[in-house]
């Protein structure tokens, strides 16, 4: 049975999780389909922030920013079929209203193919499926009709599922993590409903993360800003240091039967040297006189794999009859050969900026090439890995400023390989997540997760003490103005506009992504803010460029101020009113700097 909601060009169906626009399908991430459902079912109705929070994201703490986000995406999509017609109004302070007209369609049933398994009594691969599995959380509003817990299961168990689990590093402040399933939504899908945190201590981590089936393997740093490797149980518990004589090791890799580590050491001088040690101890053995930038096993358990420069070499695990692979045109890591052993995939860093791609050659190094070209434009992947089987390679990708885990359905039939390279986003948020791993089991993925929050405090000169100033909001780069009754800000992460009475009244978003904003500043009449951003449009550049803009305190489409691609990042906006400077400039006007005032200042 199928219900769906008809408003405008656009029809939604709730059972498929469908979005369409004049009869195309489009594409929509899980939270922004979970949002636009709760708003349609609930037309002209005012859905409060609390409820939209507690019902896209429970049990886990974001802050209303990454709600407005969500919603200013969401009015991103519907804006292709407005005509200027508005979909979603904001209630100031309260929530938002879906004040389009809504047609509902009846359920109607879809005819089920007779050969097909019984949702209730297989997998989809000949086994019974378990009843009442635990921990299976509904992804969008209890309302729809296609969300019982009975049906929810029953699909997860015949398509498949895996569990992905966050190993988390705190930035700022420490996110609450709950039980994660991913189920394809589809043949070639997988979607993330919860996660489940396996750490606690605080310490930051770093990948990548290596497991042998009941261990995970990383990097921790602790206070005194060294790093150490640690373990911890794939089912999470207390974390563990791993013992090792070396000065400073770092997981590189582990073997294909997880019995032994590849470790890179900091050398005083040159580039690390590799070594190999047991996972249950022991003395390590140098790989040779090797030496490498970044390393993995080979594509077996008697070869490793390293580059240096932009070389990348394979030679016996005792560092014997080294042989180089091929050269790359940047600078390969993230070495990594597929279970079959006929493929090595690597990270390519490129350009000034350092931007990365996954790329892609033969075992023996011929035929290097890019693996998604084109895919995402202005956005950077890495640290791909392949599940144990080969038939998913996961990866993570940086696209608006957030990580997320997405993969690449590796199998398939001759009818599929023409498609079978378009990757399908994993996760959504509300974290970010990097270094995803597959378990050995193949049921299971393993990522890092943080959720980067800043709070901003205001220090008291009598008390000498710091104080919360505008609670709950995570918020950088502030600025008031000449009258003091206003303040403008950043969000942090997201690096949205944003004003407000002092007291955090009278709130509004002034922009919004693709857009990224810093350094805003108030103008001296109070009626504009400058501020460094960029681009406003497609997806954000790592490096910039960044250009000054104009806005109005009321919002509206940002101004560039100067014309051209000149990044501007060194210049700092800064207002100057003749009352206050007393040089006669004309009033509101920007001051730039010069680049040696600015120094080296960067974004």
């Amino acid at each position: 049975m199928t219900q769906s909601f008809e408003f405008g060009d656009f029809r939604l169906e709730l059972e498929e999780r469908r979005l369409f626009f004049q009869g195309q399908e489009r594409s929509l991430p899980p939270k922004l389909f979970d949002t636009l459902a709760l708003l349609v079912q609930k037309p002209d109705h005012l859905i409060t922030k609390d409820e939209f929070l507690n019902r896209l994201w429970p049990e886990t703490f974001v802050g209303e920013d990454t709600l407005a986000q969500n919603i200013s995406l969401l009015r991103k999509v519907l804006s292709e079929g407005a005509n200027g017609q508005e979909y979603v109004a904001t209630v100031p302070r309260r929530g938002y209203r879906f004040v389009a007209h809504v047609a509902t369609k009846p359920a109607v049933g879809r005819p089920v193919s007779k050969s097909a398994p019984s949702d209730a009594d297989h997998t989809g691969h000949g086994h019974k499926a378990p009843k009442n599995q635990a921990g299976i959380v509904s992804p969008i509003p209890s309302e729809s009709p296609h969300l019982s817990a009975s049906r929810t299961e029953n699909r997860v168990f015949r398509l498949g599922w895996i569990r992905i689990a966050a190993v988390s590093s705190i930035v700022l402040s420490a996110g609450v993590a709950t039980f994660l399933v991913m189920r394809p939504v589809a043949q070639n899908q997988m979607k993330a409903l919860s996660f489940v945190q396996l750490t606690n201590d605080a310490h930051p981590k770093t990948g990548p993360l290596r497991t042998d089936g009941t261990r995970i393997y990383t990097t921790e740093y602790l206070p005194e800003l060294h790093g150490v490797i640690v373990q911890v149980s794939i089912k999470g518990g207390e974390i563990t240091s791993f013992s090792s004589p070396l000065r400073k090791p770092q997981v590189a890799d582990i073997s294909p039967d997880g019995t032994e580590l590849l470790l890179m050491n900091d050398e005083l001088s040159g580039p690390p040297s590799l070594w190999i040690q047991s996972v249950i101890g022991g003395d390590p053995r140098r790989v040779g006189e090797l030496a490498a930038e970044y390393a993995s096993w080979g594509p077996d358990d008697q070869t490793v794999a390293y580059s240096k420069s932009q070389e990348i070499y394979i030679a016996k695990k005792d560092g014997t009859l080294s042989r180089k692979l091929l050269t790359a045109p940047g600078v390969p890591l993230d070495l990594k050969f597929s279970p079959d052993g006929t493929k090595l995939r690597f990270t390519l860093a490129q350009g000034q900026d350092k931007t990365t791609s996954l790329w892609e050659a033969s075992a023996d190094g011929s035929h290097p090439r890019s693996l998604l070209p084109d895919w995402n434009a202005g956005g950077s992947e890495c640290c791909g890995v392949w599940t144990t089987d080969g038939k998913y390679y996961i990866f993570q990708s940086w696209q608006n400023a957030r990580r997320e885990i997405w993969a690449i359905q590796e199998n398939g039939s001759t009818r599929l390989r023409r498609t079978r390279r378009v990757p399908e986003q994993v996760t959504a948020g509300p974290m970010d997540f990097s270094y995803p791993i597959a378990g050995k089991d193949g049921r299971e993925l393993f990522a890092i997760g943080t959720l980067p929050r800043a709070e901003v405090v205001w220090y008291d000169l009598r008390e000498h003490q710091f104080n919360p100033y505008l609670p709950g909001i995570s918020a950088e780069g502030l600025d008031f103005s000449q009258d003091g009754k206003w303040v403008t800000y950043a969000s942090y992460p997201e690096a949205t506009l944003w004003r407000s009475r002092i007291d955090g009244s009278d709130r509004r978003q002034l922009t919004f992504p693709p857009m990224r904003v810093f350094l805003p500043r108030w103008s001296p009449d109070g009626k504009q803010i400058a501020f460094l951003g960029g681009p406003p449009g497609g997806r954000w550049k790592l490096g910039g460029p960044w250009k000054i803009y104009l806005i109005s305190i009321d919002g509206g489409s940002p101004q560039q101020l100067l014309p051209g691609e000149t990044n501007e990042s060194v210049f700092k906006p800064a207002w100057f009113s003749p009352e206050v400077s007393g040089h006669g400039i004309p009033p509101n006007t920007i001051d730039f700097p010069s680049a040696d005032q600015v120094g080296s200042s960067r974004l």
